[in-house]
């Protein structure tokens, strides 16, 4: 039993306090590291100030650069695109905030990444894209929102951490491509985060890419009616027809020997033609008599 009457004993009480107290403010701080250090690794993951779309495989594409500027690497790491914008319902229901998934360009169909180097993340705009009907000159007018959010696992604790980031369509510049920032340097790769950022202009047309697969479709069907316009049928012999010819102008279907000069071939004479049978190597010669 502590008494006064024995200083050291209230001594050795008043140190263990203390040091207990001590010892629990580490403990506490410690946990609170570990459990803020997520918070501290998503701030070292970059993103683009700029937003592109550019051509890319003869596509319009919309895309943006992503960065690690550790050592370390993220585990397990995934983009997840999305939009937001104002959207009208048939029913005249108007949802102010709407969210639509965008797909990651990605051979394998899914949106994990792996963040060795600073990457170019891109999404192709095609149909069923909610950029689809997006062009240069509705794209400064346009009440949108693309939000990037990229999640991960630290290597180091374990622990998941998230980093997000926005692009407005004045932030997002039509025609532009990245610059290209990696250099082989002794068989080893250097990154020069100095033109992270930079983008240079490349030749792309103004138009959304629904009207450009309109005017790709309206000049394919262009061509396929030219082609069919100066090919025909004819008869070629006995049970087949072959591809040749020229179109017939009339409506009613015309033999092909009618397209011969009739002038220079007389009455009552016969005129030796050889024909081609499809799917025969034999050849048969037929006596065709021309009337006038």
């Amino acid at each position: 039993m502590v008494t006064e009457e024995c200083p050291l004993a209230i001594m050795a009480l008043i140190i263990q306090n203390i040091l207990g107290l001590i010892i629990n403010a580490v403990m506490l701080g410690c946990v609170f590291m570990k459990t803020a250090q997520a918070n501290r690794r998503a701030e070292t993951l970059i993103f683009s100030r700029n937003a592109v779309i550019a051509p890319r495989n003869g596509q319009p594409t919309f895309m943006f650069r992503v960065g690690d500027l550790r050592k370390s690497m993220i585990i397990s790491a995934t983009v997840q695109l999305q939009v937001i914008r104002r959207s009208v319902t048939v029913e005249g229901e108007v949802i102010p905030v709407c969210q639509l998934d965008i797909q990651v360009e990605n051979p394998m169909r899914s949106n994990g990444i792996f963040l060795v180097s600073p990457l170019i993340i891109s999404h192709t705009i095609e149909r069923g894209s909610p950029l689809y009907e997006l062009c240069a000159q509705s794209l400064a007018t346009t009440d949108l929102e693309i939000i990037v959010i990229l999640e991960g696992v630290v290597e180091t604790t374990g622990i998941t951490m998230q980093a997000r980031t926005s692009y407005t369509p004045e932030e997002i510049l039509w025609g532009h491509r990245f610059v290209s920032i990696m250099a082989e340097e002794d068989g080893c790769y250097t990154v020069d985060y100095s033109k992270f950022g930079n983008t240079v202009p490349v030749r792309m047309s103004s138009l959304s890419a629904k009207e450009l697969d309109q005017t790709r479709g309206d000049q394919e069907e262009t061509a396929t009616v030219g082609v069919l316009q100066g090919w025909g049928l004819v008869r070629a012999g006995r049970g087949g027809y072959r591809r040749g010819g020229r179109a017939c102008n009339s409506s009613t279907s015309q033999p092909w020997y009618t397209h011969t000069d009739k002038g220079k071939m007389k009455e009552g004479k016969k005129k030796t033609v050889q024909l081609e049978e499809i799917g025969r190597e034999t050849r048969d010669t037929e006596s065709v008599e021309a009337v006038n």
